[in-house]
């Protein structure tokens, strides 16, 4: 039979014991915890990497080509094998002329993916909208009486993405990166 001592120390192992067991599973799950955050996370980050950051497109010869056709609106087309989108913004010059300038952005994806299909590569000015037709998306409203043939110049704007291309017309016109890509005759 084991005296009180003994008993109290055999008590106190036993704490320690279990206590030394619980630090280990607490660890266990918290590293566990941190894997499983840290997996989130790369996750997230490869997915707004891949499929969401818009990087600009940079400018070169012949990237973009402005046809007129009968209807006198304008015809677009943007020499890229896939981009994400275009912003085309209308800037007023004077009460009937209009500058279009326009940003054209990728993703990761957009190059990892890339299809080499250009037939939908185009923006259409005419009947009153800018279209873009790859994205489906309307760009913007052209204002009442003043139809494509009063966009008089086309300007490319170089190092802006489409999100942060919130510029207004005043700095749009002396924003020193863009291009004159286009002229009305």
């Amino acid at each position: 039979m084991m005296n009180k001592e003994e008993a109290e120390k055999v008590v106190k192992e036993t704490i320690e014991y279990a206590n030394q067991e619980i630090k280990k599973k607490k660890k266990r799950y918290l590293n566990f915890l941190v894997a499983i955050l840290g997996v989130i996370a790369l996750i997230v980050s490869a997915y707004f990497i891949v499929f969401v950051y818009e990087t600009p497109v940079e400018y070169r010869n012949d990237m973009i080509k402005v046809n007129v056709p009968e209807d006198k609106g304008l015809d677009i087309k943007i020499n890229l094998s896939n981009y994400k989108k275009t912003k085309a913004t209308l800037v007023k010059i004077d009460e009937n002329t209009y500058d279009l300038y326009i940003n054209v952005t990728q993703t990761i994806s957009t190059r990892i993916f890339d299809d080499n299909d250009e037939t939908d590569n185009m923006l259409r000015a005419g009947n009153g909208i800018v279209v873009d037709f790859q994205s489906g998306l309307l760009q913007v409203y052209l204002p009442n009486g003043n139809p494509a043939e009063n966009i008089m110049h086309i300007y490319y704007i170089d190092n802006l993405s489409n999100k942060t291309m919130t510029l207004d017309d005043k700095e749009l016109i002396n924003y020193e990166n863009k291009i004159l890509i286009w002229t009305r005759e």
